[in-house]
């Protein structure tokens, strides 16, 4: 079984079965709630108790995976069909298997999903019979907020399994650095045996090293080079078809796609570096290709689940609006959780949808005249219900309005983070701010919270990808966000700071280009306020 996914379907049992049990106690029958708790863990029962043997887990992740889109389906056939919240249940397949690190299983579950939807969709539209609306009765609403949990655990999965193949990929670059000083050669090679990659010192190859080696084929490299698979990996010299005629040392080590060919001088290779790269080779190949695979197919993921989200904040909205008649409590702070939950995993899905972009080259900003007070005073309204839940006030000071040339979905995702991180840290009864400071040709936002500050070497390592520094613990969030915000600001041309003391808060100041004629008018009399 996928370690990363364990933790995972124990959370989806525990959040099924307390949901089960709050459905009941609210009044919907035994019989219906039992079936709808038993059908929601087909999933994570199938993972827990066969997923155990590594031998056969690519296809009992295959009928995870699946398992989950059918009871996605299952779920919006009798909650409202297309306009159901628990629309968001058709993610849990495709994070399933990005948690287990399974990306083309991803993407074909994410297919289906789409697909499935459009079905029930289409059945919808011509008045064919589905089941009741009210079937699950409150489970409806439940079972959207214990999805919205359930998604932010595999995302923690998905992070974790990230973050192990970084380290992987730290550790190739680590040898490659190492054998760069080293007279060693390290060449991948395809079945047919046409080199792929390389590194490492290609001064072995004389003067065949100076022209590019990729596709070129070791017979055109080596006098005796098809006696090489005779081997079987057991060293043998090799001469260069050069002017030279040097003699190598070779050991030819079959891989999972063709073959990897380590070269060195006669002497021989270390043991210490065949044992690295056989590990390298048993961990994972193509670490570089896996790795764009990967950030491909999260920022694909993360369009399905912006989709997926939409229906569940309207739906949420039509609740809380009372239009289908009055709501009472409980369910109208079910509904207020699950809007703000949606919000939330929102704001996760853009950060890692920005990283994964930025990660596979596919990030593409367009900057434009944008007016940064106007822009500061919507990011603060769409952080008031975060404000108001840690009771914490966020003041924009008084100033000239400007403009600023940014990217105006970029702007929004660097304030949205900065407000979030000191709204999070900062104490109740605390207050953030946020003041303007043009200079020269550009204006610099700082944005100031009264909360614990850091230490000096924790600050020095904001900016990291998934780094959280001591006082993080307990309090939710990925330490993807200020990565993102680093991304994003120089990515517009820009400069972020970070200024911390513990015990005194933490200044974040960000620097943008202005554009031409920045200055709009005169001061405004007023301050934004969320609260």
């Amino acid at each position: 079984m996928q370690s990363h996914t364990v933790f995972a379907s124990a959370f989806w049992l525990g959040l099924s079965i307390t949901a089960g049990f709050a459905s009941i106690w609210s009044g919907l029958d035994y019989v219906r709630a039992s079936i709808a708790v038993c059908v929601a863990i087909i999933p994570i029962m199938i993972n827990l108790i066969f997923g155990r043997s590594s031998r056969h887990s690519e296809l009992v992740d295959i009928w995870v995976v699946f398992a989950w889109l059918g009871v996605g389906l299952a779920a919006i056939s009798f909650s409202g069909a297309s306009t159901s919240p628990l629309a968001i249940l058709l993610a849990m397949g495709p994070l399933h298997a990005l948690a287990a690190g399974r990306y083309r299983l991803g993407i074909e579950a994410s297919v289906f999903s789409a697909v499935g939807y459009l079905a029930i969709a289409g059945l919808q539209a011509i008045n064919f019979p589905l089941p009741s609306d009210n079937w699950l009765g409150s489970l409806t609403g439940l079972g959207a907020l214990i999805s919205v949990l359930q998604i932010g655990a595999f995302i923690s999965a998905a992070r974790t399994n990230f973050s192990e193949q970084q380290q992987e990929k730290a550790a190739l670059s680590e040898l490659e650095e190492t054998l760069s000083d080293s007279p060693i050669l390290v060449m991948k090679l395809s079945a047919q045996g046409r080199v792929r990659s390389w590194f490492g010192d290609d001064g072995l190859l004389g003067t065949l090293g100076t022209k590019d080696l990729k596709g070129r084929s070791v017979t055109g490299l080596f006098e005796n080079s098809r006696d090489i698979r005779e081997a079987d990996g057991t060293p043998m010299r090799l001469k260069l078809l050069d002017a030279s005629g040097a003699i190598v040392e070779s050991r030819l080590v079959r891989t999972r796609d063709g073959f990897r060919m380590v070269l060195s001088r006669p002497a021989g290779i270390p043991d210490a570096i065949l044992d690295e790269l056989k590990a390298l080779e048993k961990d994972g190949e193509d670490i570089e290709a896996r790795l764009k695979a990967q950030a491909q197919w999260v920022a694909s993921l993360g369009h399905e689940l912006r989709n997926m989200l939409n229906p569940v904040g309207g739906y949420s909205d039509l609740i809380l609006s009372e239009r289908a008649g009055p709501v009472e409590e409980p369910y109208k702070e079910f509904a207020r959780s699950i809007k703000q939950g949606a919000e939330h995993l929102g704001m996760l899905v853009d950060d890692l949808m920005t990283a994964s972009k930025s990660q596979a080259g596919h990030l593409r900003l367009s900057a434009e005249e944008v007016d940064i007070r106007l822009e500061i005073e919507d990011a603060i309204k769409l952080m008031a219900w975060q404000a108001e839940a840690h009771d914490v006030s966020v003041l924009l000071m008084d100033g000239a309005d400007m403009l600023i040339e940014a990217d105006r979905k970029a702007l929004r995702q660097i304030l949205i983070n900065l407000l979030s991180n000191a709204i999070k840290y900062s104490h109740p009864k605390g207050r953030v701010t946020v003041s303007l400071h043009p200079k020269d040709d550009v204006v610099r936002i700082d944005i100031r919270d009264q909360g614990e500050g850091m230490e000096a070497e924790e600050l020095a390592r904001i900016g990291e990808a998934f780094f959280q520094g001591e006082n993080a613990k307990g309090r939710a969030g990925t330490g993807l966000g200020l990565s993102i915000v680093h991304l994003l600001t120089h990515a517009l041309n820009g400069d972020v700071n970070f200024e911390s003391e513990p015990g005194k808060g933490t200044l974040a100041q960000v620097t943008l280009p202005k554009a031409n004629d920045s200055l709009k008018g005169p001061e405004a009399p007023k301050a934004a306020e969320a609260s």
